[in-house]
């Protein structure tokens, strides 16, 4: 058939079909598979960086077991019963009497040292006898005379361990440490009075003078 002619409006038409445009199609698909692959880049990037959210259900049951759990402060905590401590028991086994003890060993009792007693030096051939000087005051005065003896500047290499005041009336002080004694003469007369000094070694030495009461 020959094309036909459409005197209205002048438009010729083929009769043949009509011929078809593949590029909008092929445009479409490559937009879709372009979409696609975009999604699927940014799904993979999301996955690499939150590598925790993809966890299946079983793990984050096993997460929950695993994390401590909070402690509360009214639960008494449990004390820990102390259990009974064994006993020693003596059994028979037959091989001694009945009734037969065990007797336990005793201590014995530590002797104490006893501190024996430091024997005196003994005098040797280079040990002199102590020097005695006797000072007495005042050396005269009326009846019931109160005079004062003292022995200060006696001296002993080795050390004076005593002093003894005889008065002259048949009255004494001493031995004794201090170097100074004190007497009164209530009757008047002359008397002598000698101090006699013993020191570490056992050696001794006196000195005398005389005061009167009147």
């Amino acid at each position: 058939m020959g094309p036909r002619v459409d005197n209205r409006n002048n438009i010729s038409y083929k009769a043949g079909g009509p011929d078809l445009d593949l590029w909008p199609i092929v445009g479409t698909l490559l937009l879709v598979v372009f979409i696609f692959a975009f999604a699927m880049v940014v799904w993979q990037g999301r996955h690499a960086l939150h590598p925790s959210s993809h966890k299946t259900p079983t793990d984050r049951i096993a997460l929950i077991a695993a994390s401590p759990q909070p402690s509360r402060a009214s639960d008494p905590t449990p004390e820990a019963t102390p259990s009974p401590s064994p006993t020693a028991q003596l059994v028979d086994t037959g091989a001694t009497q009945a009734n037969a003890q065990v007797a336990l060993p005793t201590a014995r009792p530590t002797a104490v040292p006893t501190a024996r007693p430091t024997a005196a030096p003994k005098p040797t051939a280079t040990h002199q006898p102590p020097t005695a000087i006797l000072n007495v005051t005042p050396k005269a005065g009326v009846k019931a005379l109160h005079v004062t003896a003292d022995g200060l500047f006696s001296w002993d290499a080795t050390g004076i361990i005593s002093f003894q005041f005889n008065w002259g009336d048949g009255l004494s002080d001493g031995p004794q440490a201090s170097s100074v004694a004190t007497h009164v003469y209530p009757v008047s007369g002359t008397y002598l009075i000698t101090m006699t000094i013993l020191d570490s070694v056992g050696l001794s030495s006196s000195s005398s003078t005389t005061v009167t009461a009147n």
